[in-house]
Parts: C-alpha cells; structure tokens; sequence
C-alpha cells in the first residue's frame, strides 16, 4: 500500500515510477473538454459514467497499490464523490477553484491552493481574448499548468476570486476544477 502524501505537497514519484495520471471531465461542456484534453493524462474519464461504480470498480484498488494523480474539471457533484473515495484511500486534495458561470462573468473562486501569476492573468481574460483556436483558453491554461507543476509543487491553503470573461454557451452554472495526489 503506498504511503498518503503529506499534507500541501505533492511529491516526486517514488522509486523512479512515475504515478498514473487520471483525468476526469464532462463531455457536455467545452470549458471540461479543453482542460482534459491540455492535461494529456494516462486516461481520461468522462464522468457521465458512474463516478462511484468506476471508483470500486478498479481505482479505489489502484489507489492502494501505486500513485495516482487525479484532476479534473468537473461538475460539484463529480469533484465531491471523487474527494470523498479518495480521502478515504489516504489520498490528498491539493487543489480546488470553483468556476461561476451563473453571472455576465465568469467568477474563480480558489477554495484550496494557489495560482502562478501567468495563470491568474488567463483567468482574468476579457470576452475577445476568452478563447484560442476555438477552444477556451482559460480551461486548457489552468490544465497545463496544474499539470506542469504536479511533482514540485508546494500548495499552501489559500483562498481567492478572480473575474475572468463571459462564460461559455454551454457553462452549466458551476464547475470545479481540482488536483488530487
């Protein structure tokens, strides 16, 4: 069984073995798409499957037996399920920004963990600049970059909000972008 990881960190793989990286999204929504797909993890999960069906059904026993990374941008009730069996697998949510789409813009809240300035600058994006080659921008900067920083990085508790640009046609009202290690 692999040791849980301390407390605001997320470590180096251990013995040379880089961990499995998961990344879940809602193929509804395009904001979820794009920031699965800059992830580039070991899988993608869509999790209109059954969140917790997946989980006893194979990562709950892979969360015992080697390193997993899990991330996503998903929906609240998704992100919660997945914190909840993997707490209980002695694994650690590092990071949490809930995304508000229910206004003329879109809010990020920072629940847990912090952003490198070149992120918070990308979710400050105003409407004309909200989206790259068709894709939303903001989505797949905050995946490359939480992904970019899994083995190093140190994630004290923080809190803030940002006020980024209008919110996509097919936001759902809230969404919930996360880190767990």
């Amino acid at each position: 069984m692999a040791a849980p990881l301390a407390p605001g960190r997320v470590t180096a793989p251990v013995g040379g073995v880089p961990p499995r990286r998961i990344v879940f999204f809602d193929e509804r929504y395009a904001d979820s798409c794009a920031f699965a797909q800059a992830f580039e993890a070991d899988q993608a999960v869509a999790s209109a499957q059954d969140v917790a069906r997946l989980w006893y059904g194979g990562l709950q026993a892979d969360a015992r037996t080697c390193r997993l990374q899990l991330a996503g941008l998903t929906l609240p009730s998704d992100h919660m399920l997945l914190a909840g069996f993997a707490e209980e697998a002695g694994l650690t949510l590092h990071f949490e920004t809930w995304h508000d789409g229910r206004g003329p813009a879109l809010t990020h809240h920072i629940t847990r963990g912090s952003l490198p300035a070149a992120l918070s600058h990308a979710l400050r994006q105003t409407r004309g600049e909200a989206r790259t080659h068709g894709r939303p921008a903001w989505a797949r900067t905050l995946a490359l970059a939480l992904r970019s920083e899994l083995s190093t990085v140190a994630v004290p508790p923080a809190a803030g909000r940002i006020v980024g640009a209008a919110p996509a046609a097919d936001m759902p009202g809230m969404l919930v972008s996360w880190l767990i290690a």
